[in-house]
């Protein structure tokens, strides 16, 4: 009986230091906590560059809503005839900023039906209040409020559909949200229990702002990670994977080679690389390594991957591809350069390229140096033969 004593005693006075929590406390927590997170947001985009205009939209979010954090029994700032109704409209223009805020920092469009139903309610807001009807007035606005929580939540949850998210943090990230709406539409239908537990709601609103806010934050510093990624294995200028990137699948090919799975490489060049740089300039040169790089990638399949080797020289690796289907692809790939040609201050350069391309098999003993070596050679029996050709293996390994 002892312990059961105890726990209730602590209990008690949990709950007599929960109903000291005035009103004024919970107010400038959650003001600390709206403010703190505007400063961060203004830091991560304005400073660091993190995701600059998704920042941009989540910081004036913030900034909103800090008018319309309520304070029991305290005296209002508003006029009286705007403090029935402002704070909500300000409450509902933060959460159409957070929305877009939050749509470019995932990269997708916005919640559309969600914005259009926002604005839809501002206007028949703007006709309620000017027909004298307040409480119609609130009603609109926590219901526009709660579409745009669920519009917000909708777009968190589309974003792990490409893997982009874990299964956990899917499910994480917008239960805030549908706690948001699950708060508005309580104050639209149920003013009177939001009054009654109005410190424990406060409370629990602030937790679910701040569960909110660190959610985002942690999304934004997230797509920093992926893009630093994304830059330590590609190439800045191309965006093709550059030679460590190529390193590692070479590994995993070969890996996939002792299972029995060949695969094939393909060593291009362009031809007369040298003579674009000096007729037209670096620019232009860099404008014709842009666009080789971007028709390969078009050309390829999904598994396939486009390196840049250095200069005007890529590599084209394809997993389970065999001799006869590589050259295939190398002779398309050719003709669809030759028929682009590079169009610089109102004149068109030629483009072309020559090609080695050889494959390995199950069984094969060559490494991945030795076939890109025999892929060099080949390019080089092309560049030899007088270029805009393609010369490969003459038979597939067995």
């Amino acid at each position: 009986m002892g312990w059961r004593l105890l726990a209730h005693c602590k209990l008690a006075a949990l709950e007599q230091r929960m109903i000291q929590l005035d009103p004024l406390t919970l107010w400038t927590a959650a003001a600390v906590l709206h403010g703190f997170a505007a400063l961060v947001w203004a830091l991560l985009g304005g400073f660091y560059r993190i995701a600059p205009r998704a920042s941009m939209w989540l910081c004036i979010g913030e900034l909103l809503m800090l008018p319309t954090l309520d304070c029991q029994g305290c005296s209002t700032a508003w006029p009286d005839a705007l403090a029935p109704w402002m704070p909500s409209l300000l409450h509902l223009a933060g959460l159409l900023a957070m929305a877009l805020g939050v749509a470019r920092l995932l990269r997708l469009a916005p919640p559309k039906p969600a914005l259009w139903a926002g604005l839809a309610c501002s206007l028949l807001l703007a006709l309620c209040a000017v027909a004298g009807s307040t409480s119609a007035a609130l009603a609109t606005l926590a219901a526009a409020s709660a579409l745009v929580c669920m519009g917000i939540a909708a777009t968190l949850w589309r974003s792990s559909a490409s893997g982009f998210l874990s299964t956990w943090v899917r499910v994480a990230l917008p239960l805030p949200l549908l706690l948001l709406a699950a708060d508005s539409l309580a104050d639209m239908t149920l003013p009177w229990a939001t009054e009654a537990h109005s410190p424990w709601l406060a409370l629990l609103m602030t937790g679910v702002h701040l569960w909110l806010t660190l959610s985002l934050m942690t999304l934004a510093v997230h797509r920093l990670w992926l893009r630093i990624l994304h830059l330590s294995q590609h190439d800045a200028l191309t965006g093709a994977l550059n030679r460590r990137a190529l390193e590692e699948r070479l590994s995993q090919m070969q890996a996939r080679q002792r299972r029995g799975e060949g695969f094939a490489w393909i060593a291009l060049d362009i031809d007369h690389f040298k003579h674009i740089n000096d007729q037209f300039g670096h620019a232009a040169g860099d404008a014709a390594l842009q666009q080789v790089s971007s028709l390969l990638m078009r050309q390829l399949r999904a598994g396939d991957a486009v390196a840049r080797l250095g200069g005007e020289e890529f590599g084209l690796l394809l997993p389970n591809t065999g001799l006869a289907e590589a050259v295939a692809l190398a002779e398309r790939l050719r003709q669809a350069l030759a028929g682009q040609p590079l169009h610089w201050k109102n004149q068109a350069w030629p483009i072309s390229a020559s090609f080695g391309v050889t494959a390995t098999g199950n069984g094969d003993a060559r490494d991945s140096a030795d076939l890109l070596s025999q892929a060099d050679r080949l390019l080089y029996q092309a560049k030899q033969a007088g270029r805009n050709c393609i010369r490969s293996d003459l038979t597939e390994p067995a």
